[in-house]
């Protein structure tokens, strides 16, 4: 109220009696209030629509991605506070960890191809090109696991892809190929997810290949990108652009309320 008197006043000619100044305080009174009731009903509206049912997803934040692994992304360990940070910030309808979990005979290993080097790239017997990477996450191995720092919960789900030892899977949704699918799409419909965020590692291979299946899948997608971490920055701008063109959103931690 001192504050509607106050702008009455300021607002007011010099020589306005009283009578018009207690009109005009009184007008502006009811602008507030019919303000707060067009706010209020604009909140009960909003929460009777409710809210989109949304899911964190971690991409791959194991021992064998980060300084010191075998297939180690450049500050990769930067992230971690900020997914905690989300993870402890934000209400969450669900949160999943994806793994690579490879078998040890895996065909994108460079080991297993003579006559290979780490990132040769490699036509197979299937016609498709394969990056020779050094062996990593291989099941059961101390690389392929989460990092113990990241704030995981006992409700949070696990995915685990690269399974299968003729093909790899970037995607946590898909194996490259596509030829089978893991269950991350069933978790978050069977949840009622309608948005995902993604965050992880490396954002130009494993989050990006993702964040394509996400909106693939029918999922409003948003990449979170100081969450994420990538190999090769022109591909990391690749990658964005790509997914910006396909109807994702890229966004900060900050902006996520």
């Amino acid at each position: 109220l001192s504050l509607s008197l106050s702008l009455s006043l300021s607002c007011s000619p010099v020589n306005m009696g009283k009578r018009g100044a207690r009109r005009r305080s009184a007008s502006v009174v009811e602008s507030m209030r019919e303000a707060e009731r067009e706010w209020a009903r604009r909140h009960l509206l909003n929460i009777r629509r409710g809210k989109p049912k949304r899911a964190l997803l971690v991409i791959d934040v194991q021992y064998d991605f980060l300084p010191g692994g075998s297939l180690a992304v450049q500050s990769g360990h930067d992230i971690i506070p900020v997914i905690n940070m989300l993870r402890r910030r934000t209400g969450w309808n669900l949160v999943v960890f994806s793994k690579d979990w490879h078998p040890s005979n895996h065909m994108s290993f460079f080991t297993n191809n003579r006559g290979t080097k780490p990132l040769d790239v490699k036509q197979m017997e299937d016609g498709e090109s394969q990056v020779m990477w050094p062996p990593h996450a291989v099941q059961g191995s101390r690389g392929a696991e989460l990092h113990p720092t990241l704030d995981k919960q006992s409700e949070d789900k696990i995915v685990l892809k690269g399974t299968n030892s003729q093909v790899d899977s970037y995607s946590a949704f898909w194996d490259n190929g596509r030829k089978a699918k893991t269950n991350m799409e069933d978790l978050l419909k069977a949840a009622g997810i309608q948005e995902v965020y993604v965050t992880g590692l490396a954002l130009d291979y494993c989050v990006g290949y993702s964040c394509m299946d996400a909106i693939a899948c029918g999922f409003k997608t948003f990449l979170v990108e100081d969450a994420a971490r990538g190999i090769n920055p022109a591909g990391c701008e690749a990658t964005k652009e790509n997914f910006i063109k396909a109807g994702g959103v890229v966004v900060r931690a900050a902006d996520i309320v």
